[in-house]
């Protein structure tokens, strides 16, 4: 299901979580993203802030930060749990790339 708009991703969501889909975020861009669950099946629209982008390979760890703090107030431990998983994961690949890099380079 194509999805463009934050009301289009509404439904999305909807029809996923009827699915059997226990968590959905979809990530619309600039227009932020929506999510819902089978706990809070109402579905919240978590808008983005205009931010100059300066490093875009790692980038997913701002999303994984700004939903972690937007959603903190609205849903429960076991999310708040999983994006901090993420977050430490993207952490330790950037890491893994930092160290090749250097081996690379390296001077025998």
């Amino acid at each position: 299901m194509p999805v463009q708009s934050v009301e289009e991703a509404m439904v999305a969501v909807g029809r996923l979580l009827d699915k059997g889909g226990k968590q959905v975020i979809i990530t619309l861009g600039a227009s932020g993203a929506v999510f819902a669950s089978q706990d809070n099946s109402v579905p919240v629209h978590i808008p983005t802030k205009n931010v100059k982008p300066v490093d875009t390979t790692v980038g997913s760890w701002k999303f994984s930060y700004i939903s972690t703090s937007s959603l903190s107030m609205s849903f429960g431990f076991q999310l708040i749990l999983i994006l901090l998983i993420k977050f430490i994961l993207l952490i330790l690949i950037s890491f893994h790339f930092i160290i090749i890099i250097i081996i690379m380079f390296r001077k025998d």
